[in-house]
This record gives C-alpha cells, sequence and structure tokens, in this order.
C-alpha cells in the first residue's frame, strides 16, 4: 500500500547542527523544542559525529500545521520526508516522547538507513497516553478551529501552570524557563499530531536496529510498562528504567544520559559511561538496565 505525505505540510523545518562525521538527528516531543538539546550536541559533535536538532512541524521556528494529519503516522511522513532530504543514511535517531514515536516509524519504514535508535520515554501508541493527558489531547482535537500561534500574554499563563507539572519540580530554573518558552513557542495545531495515534509496536517487532529505551518509573504522561513492553519485542534493545525519573529523562537526568549517549553512539555499553550509575536523584544506578 502507498503511504501519501500531505502536500500542504512543511518540509522547511528549523534546525541547529554541529560537527562531522555520522550524522545523529535529535527529535523532541509534543510541545517541545530543539533547545532541549543544547547540551546533548556539542558532546555528541565532539565525539566524532555530525548532530542535528530539529524543530518539529508547529513547534519551535518551524512552520505551523496547515492541515490536519490523518494519524500520527501521516503526520510523521513530513519529518521523514525531511531526514531523507537533507541526512545520509545510516542516520543514529534520538527521540523524545513524540519524537521518539516518529524515530520507531522511520525505522519501520527505512530500517536500513538507521544505524541506532535512542529512545527517551517513547510514545508507542495512543493507549500508552495517561488519562490526564489524553484527556486534554482529546479536547484539544474536539475545537472547531484553533490558531496557528497562541495569542499575547499566554506565556505568562503557562509559566503558572507549569508549575502543576509533575516533573517541573526536578528541573532547574533555567530549565523550567526554557519549556515554558517552547510551549508558548508551539502552534496550539501540534495537537493535531496526536489526535490518532496507531499502535506502533506491531510494525517494529523483531527490527532489526540498535535501540536503548530510556523511561521513568515516576512518567505522569505515558505508562512506564509500555517501555518495557517495547523492549521485548526488540531483538537488539538496551532498557532502562530510571527509578526517580518522570517522563523527560534527557532533562531531568541530563548529567547521566549524555555520556552514556556517547557511548551508546560509539557502539559501547551505555552502562559503562562515567555517571551511568548515577540518576536524576543521584542516588542508585538506574533500575532495569538489561539486554532483551
Amino acid at each position: 500500500m502507498t503511504r501519501s505525505r500531505p502536500a500542504a505540510l512543511p518540509l522547511d523545518l528549523a534546525y541547529d547542527a554541529q560537527g562531522r562525521g555520522p550524522a545523529v538527528v535529535f527529535l523532541h516531543g509534543f510541545a517541545g523544542g530543539r533547545g532541549q538539546w543544547h547540551t546533548y550536541l556539542p558532546l555528541v559533535a565532539a565525539a566524532g559525529f555530525r548532530a542535528y536538532a530539529v524543530d518539529l512541524p508547529g513547534h519551535g521556528q518551524s512552520p505551523p500545521l496547515t492541515t490536519r494529519p490523518a494519524s500520527a503516522l501521516a503526520w510523521a511522513e513530513t519529518v521523514h520526508a525531511w531526514i531523507d532530504a537533507r541526512i545520509p543514511p545510516p542516520v543514529h535517531l534520538v527521540g523524545h516522547s513524540l519524537g521518539g514515536y516518529l524515530a520507531l516509524a522511520y525505522a519501520a519504514r527505512a530500517a536500513s538507513r538507521v544505524a541506532s535508535l535512542t529512545l527517551f520515554a517513547p510514545l508507542t501508541a495512543g493507549q500508552a497516553i495517561r488519562w490526564p493527558a489524553r484527556l486534554w489531547v482529546r479536547v484539544g482535537n474536539l475545537a472547531p478551529w484553533l490558531p496557528e500561534r497562541w495569542p499575547p500574554g499566554v506565556a505568562t499563563l503557562l509559566r503558572v501552570a507549569y508549575w502543576f507539572y509533575p516533573d517541573a519540580w526536578h528541573m532547574r530554573p533555567s530549565q523550567r524557563a526554557r519549556r515554558v518558552a517552547e510551549v508558548a513557542g508551539m502552534s496550539p495545531r501540534a495537537v493535531w499530531a496526536l489526535g490518532r495515534v496507531p499502535d506502533i509496536r506491531p510494525r517494529v517487532a523483531g527490527l532489526p536496529v540498535r535501540t536503548w529505551v530510556v523511561g521513568g518509573a515516576r512518567d505522569r504522561v505515558l505508562d512506564p510498562a509500555s517501555y518495557t513492553v517495547l523492549g521485548e519485542l526488540l531483538p537488539h534493545s538496551r532498557v532502562w528504567l530510571l527509578p526517580r525519573a518522570g517522563h523527560i529523562p534527557h532533562l531531568t537526568a541530563a548529567e547521566t544520559l549524555q555520556q552514556a549517549l556517547v557511548r551508546w553512539l560509539q557502539g559501547h555499553d551505555p552502562a559503562a559511561s562515567p555517571h551511568a550509575a548515577r540518576t536524576s536523584a543521584g542516588n542508585t544506578s538506574p533500575a532495569g538496565p538489561r539486554s532483551t
């Protein structure tokens, strides 16, 4: 069956790039932005890679959505087309949440173009979204009309509301400020990407790609059990469940994960990195580092 890409969706995505060598593409999650990876890019570039961080459609400086995609898979085709057009294979894909879904979908259709997958709290299916977040998504998708950008003054409201997000309590003030700016900078229409999220797991079962899955046991957005299930489907996977992390481990456990990611990209065991024995709380090693 031939899959079509909505012609109205943009291909001129905003991105940052550093370094020379094999390509590593960082894909943020819903309501995120490429700035989340600003501490990762120089480390990865210094390790001998060409690191890219992309603003997804409707986020940051990338154009907002103009049509409602039929599903997250249809929306993913825009990002996939950008990768095909700009990134020489094989590519290492690093994705958080919705970005993890996009990385999995890309590997499902072009496994030979993927060198490795790194998935931080990856979204795998609509059913994996916990009910408070799922309710918010449903309300947004029921709205008959959404603006391309937030109206003035929304940033102040978001700054207050973000304190009710559980992971905000474990972030530095600079990280919280950046996250609020990312949410304020996204298009409200970006919620359309989550209107229908087909289960990606049947498409990737048995995928012959090195995959590192990192989740938080205290995730309040996605069901942490979905990370273990995903790992069991992938024959070359490594699964970490950080006991004190939530939905954004790449930010709240950045010290642990940055050096571990470099080792993983270089083909080594991420658990052997200097900081791999520390979680976001700074105590014991991550629960459940294992190979499947």
